[in-house]
């Protein structure tokens, strides 16, 4: 028995290169997939990391310009740097978006090459599962290199294609047969007698191969109809009573403050209880004002933070008698923001032509 490494000629190859095999196994090779997801990834990570443009300012081109300008700033070069390459509007930059783009076109590749791969081991399994006399020989593709093997056995076709089967079920979990008898031109002659043998490993796996690609490609799919369908807003910061209205969105947000009612005995009521309602497309999403927390509606996704400090100020008899600076008419409350320590802000009592000025502690604590 002989052992030959069969391959085309260097120069004949070289002549005849196919240039869309080369293409199709560029764009399928794994470190190509690596470099265009490497980028996504540390973008992702930027984007957890710096300020992101608010989602509003992306119809208002000079607002946006502002913004970006101000936020570049705080980080001095590097921040210009920042800006530049999109990090700080990570979901709308163009870097981001053609790479997200590459990276679908690959997914979809690797997930058509798996399919195509399971397609054709069924296909082969098929292939020799055909009534004896209709299996002929299979054309191998020329490109690869190829082994193969070569010796004589002094036996009779049927039991050498035995001995063979025999010894190729140790290695691989998958085998089939086929053969027929082909007459020969000469009619005092015997028919040929042609046998193939089909050897796999893990059938099914191709098939499971499949998966990866596809739940990618899905995933990728609900990103995109993100970027292109949905939208993100992030509101300024709102005191107690306030609210935020978004006419090209219909989006209405309100910090509420429901008073409780007084108790049975007498007692004067709990403190108010805090709340967020969110308006938009015919959904009401209401979660109270925590620390942090999130709700969800419909396709519509509300998340709080708290950002700084807020007060609540209200007169006593629930007469309209506070007011903010500008605020044409008073009302029976008013809501602060003192975002940082040191903070102040003024609140007017237009009836006793008087004001308040109040300060938060610039030792950091809330008393």
């Amino acid at each position: 028995m002989t052992l030959e490494r069969s391959r085309l000629d260097p120069l004949a190859a070289r002549r005849s290169v196919d240039l869309g095999a080369v293409v199709w196994r560029g764009l399928l090779s794994p470190w190509l997939l690596l470099v265009v997801a490497l980028p996504l990834l540390l973008q992702a990570a930027a984007s957890s990391a710096l300020p992101q443009l608010p989602g509003q300012l992306n119809d208002e081109p000079a607002a946006a310009a502002r913004w970006l300008l101000a936020t570049a700033s705080n980080y001095g070069g590097v921040g210009s740097l920042a800006g530049a390459i999109g990090l700080f509007n990570v979901l709308h930059s163009l870097l981001f978006r053609v790479l997200l783009a590459f990276l679908s076109l690959l997914i979809a590749l690797h997930l058509l090459d798996t399919l195509g791969r399971a397609l054709a081991v069924r296909g082969l399994v098929a292939y020799f599962r055909r009534p004896a006399g209709a299996v002929r020989p299979m054309p191998l593709p020329a490109h690869p290199v190829l082994y193969r093997t070569r010796s004589t056995v002094d036996v009779e076709p049927p039991a050498a294609t035995a001995q063979l089967a025999a010894a190729l079920s140790p290695r691989f979990d998958y085998t089939d047969q086929a053969g027929n008898a082909e007459a020969t031109d000469a009619t005092d002659a015997a028919p040929v007698e042609s046998y193939w043998l089909l050897g796999l490993r893990h059938r099914w796996s191709y098939m499971l191969q499949a998966l990866p690609p596809l739940g990618l490609l899905l995933l990728l799919i609900v990103v995109w109809l993100f970027l292109l369908a949905g939208w993100d807003i992030s509101s300024p910061i709102l005191a107690p009573g306030e609210s935020y209205r978004s006419p090209a969105r219909n989006l209405l947000i309100q910090y509420k403050v429901d008073d409780n009612d007084p108790a049975e005995d007498g007692s004067e009521p709990s403190s108010p209880a805090l709340s967020v309602t969110v308006q938009t497309d015919g959904h009401t999403i209401r979660t109270p004002a925590t620390r942090e927390g999130r709700a969800q509606s419909g396709g519509a996704q509300v998340r709080v933070a708290q950002e700084g400090a807020g007060l609540l100020v209200r007169s006593v008899t629930g007469s309209p008698l506070l007011a903010l600076p500008g605020q044409a008419e008073p009302a029976a409350s008013a809501g602060l923001i003192l975002p940082s320590p040191g903070s102040e802000e003024s609140l007017l009592l237009p009836d006793l032509a008087a004001g308040l000025r109040v300060v938060r502690p610039a030792d950091g604590t809330e008393s």
